[in-house]
């Protein structure tokens, strides 16, 4: 169910989620008592993931992999720990 609509949908909830977790975000619209601007706001990050999926759709494709963990120890001891937002392969095989 990765399509625009939906993704899009999500902005005000992630928004309030953002909010009640930060509530100095707020502060950003202190001098918006109307509300106008935050509107514009959550209007053009809407389009920003309405682009998104314009440049790269997800629905097209099924990532190999998502969030992976991965660790790797150099000769010198020194241990790499991370997480790889996604994998693809793509037909030819290529990672």
């Amino acid at each position: 169910e990765r399509t625009a609509p939906r993704a899009k949908a999500l902005v005000p909830g992630q928004w309030d989620r953002l909010r009640e977790s930060r509530p100095e975000v707020m502060e950003l619209f202190a001098e918006d008592p109307e509300g106008e601007r935050l509107a514009r706001w959550l209007a053009e990050a809407e389009q920003l993931v309405e682009r998104w999926f314009g440049l790269e759709d997800p629905s097209r494709l099924e990532p190999a992999e998502r969030e992976l963990f991965v660790e790797a120890g150099l000769d010198s001891g020194l241990r790499l720990r991370g997480i790889i937002d996604r994998v693809d392969v793509a037909p030819t095989g290529e990672v």
